[in-house]
């Protein structure tokens, strides 16, 4: 769904675009999954790819794991 403003962000900005548990082709481990866990997900991928201060973009439950 973010295709369309693509080409705009990254004018601006460099761009990690990532699928959340159970979203795109992400798998989905057994169980439930907390907003918690999701946010902590997000908070992994960046340091495991080095990336400090970051400009965070969601919609939806995106949003909630970005705040």
């Amino acid at each position: 769904m973010w295709n369309p403003q693509i080409e705009a962000f990254t004018e601006r900005f460099r761009v990690l675009r990532y699928d959340s548990r159970g979203h795109g082709r992400s798998d989905a481990p057994p169980g439930a999954c907390s907003l918690d866990r999701l946010g902590r997900d997000a908070v992994e991928l960046l340091d495991a790819l080095g990336l400090g201060k970051v400009n965070f973009l969601g919609r939806s439950e995106g949003c909630m794991v970005g705040s």
